[in-house]
């Protein structure tokens, strides 16, 4: 059995520059992801006959995040905020069971999960008399690796039980604000 979670890429960008008067740039940009990918031998299910037995969950997940804003004018403010919060569960496992497992070849659970997030809030505002720019990026991740034995397992080949896990988070929040020159 194989269960294969994939992300796609999550990403909103809003943009304002209203103009030479007064410029007020905003944005926010918000991605939740929950995710669980599981293979299993269900709690009680019984398999008879079985030479090999393989249980594998594989997740690799890319989340992008990015509010990205600019102003001008005489005066300029701009605010943007960037939020992800990711909840990714990947599991395989042989679950519990009075009866338990007899095979005639070998047993494998494995787990593997890869994930990528970025989380990214930009803002620039430039004016000729007041300016001020503020940006916010919070990213929250949960990543949860997997893989368990919960029954009694008797095989004549090997029995393998693994996890890996790997995740890059990366979360920036540049902002600017540019005045008349000499001010």
């Amino acid at each position: 059995l194989t269960s294969p979670g994939t992300g796609n890429e999550h990403s909103v960008v809003v943009e304002t520059d209203p103009g030479p008067g007064t410029g007020i740039g905003a944005s926010i940009a918000f991605n939740l992801v929950n995710d669980t990918t599981i293979a299993e031998l269900a709690t009680d299910a019984s398999l008879t006959g079985a030479e090999d037995l393989t249980l594998k969950a594989t997740t690799k997940y890319t989340m992008t995040t990015e509010a990205e804003n600019g102003a001008t004018g005489g005066s300029a403010y701009v605010g943007g905020a960037a939020i992800l919060i990711s909840v990714i569960k990947t599991t395989a496992r042989v679950a519990a069971g009075a009866a338990g497992l007899t095979l005639t070849g070998k047993l494998v659970v494995e787990v593997d999960q890869q994930t990528t997030a970025k989380t990214t809030a930009t803002g620039e505002s430039k004016g000729s008399k007041s300016v001020w720019g503020i940006a916010l990026a919070v990213s929250s991740a949960t990543y949860e690796v997997t893989a368990l034995l919960e029954r009694n397992v008797n095989a004549t080949g090997a029995i393998s039980i693994s996890a890996s896990g790997a995740s890059a988070n990366t979360t920036s929040a540049p902002a600017t604000a540019a005045g008349a020159e000499g001010e």
